[in-house]
């Protein structure tokens, strides 16, 4: 039995140290928003441009950051598309 479960462990060390291709390099931990009333809710990464969107449940505003320089700039403006708040974000294919 104790042979079982080191052999048990020692796959699963093995495969958990494995490359995964889906895996997701994040630059930092943490990055600034502007302005100090966004709250945003929801975010969805896009890999290939290594950028991740963010939507603002007080105003719709929808934010791009670029997950290497942290730089965030408004992508759509909620206001304009008639939309007071952004949640549960979902990309299309870019």
């Amino acid at each position: 039995m104790k042979k079982l479960i080191f052999t048990l462990l020692i796959l699963f060390i093995a495969f958990s140290c494995s490359k995964d291709d889906d895996a997701i390099s994040i630059a930092q931990e943490s990055y600034v928003l502007p302005g100090n009333t966004f709250f945003p809710e929801g975010i969805a990464y896009h890999q290939k441009s290594g950028t991740f969107f963010t939507g603002s449940v007080t105003n719709g505003d929808i934010l791009r950051v670029n997950v290497e320089n942290g730089e965030a700039t408004l992508f759509a403006t909620g206001s304009q598309q008639n939309r007071a708040a952004a949640t549960g974000l979902k990309l299309d294919k870019m």
